[in-house]
């Protein structure tokens, strides 16, 4: 009896023993985090901070740029009077 053929998981043809790569349902890695296995109290940490005193210079430099004053002065202070 002639066997079949099936479609594998990459969507080729293949005859009816099919050799999965990933044998026990294991896949590769997806991206780089997934590697190295990051904390995310780290994200908290150090990421977050650094992100926005990025942004914040980011914003110094355009204020600078174009009013002559950074970021801080332009904002002023936050303090409301009743």
């Amino acid at each position: 009896m002639p066997t079949q053929p099936v479609i594998d998981h990459r969507g080729d043809s293949a005859p009816a023993a099919v050799v999965d790569d990933y044998p026990l349902g294991e896949h590769p890695p997806v991206t780089w985090w997934q590697v190295q296995n990051i904390p995310y109290g780290l994200y908290v940490e150090i990421i977050v901070p650094v992100a926005i005193s990025a942004i914040e210079a980011t914003l110094d430099l355009i204020s600078i740029a174009l009013f002559g004053k950074s970021w801080s002065e332009l904002a002023g202070p936050k303090v409301r009077v009743l």
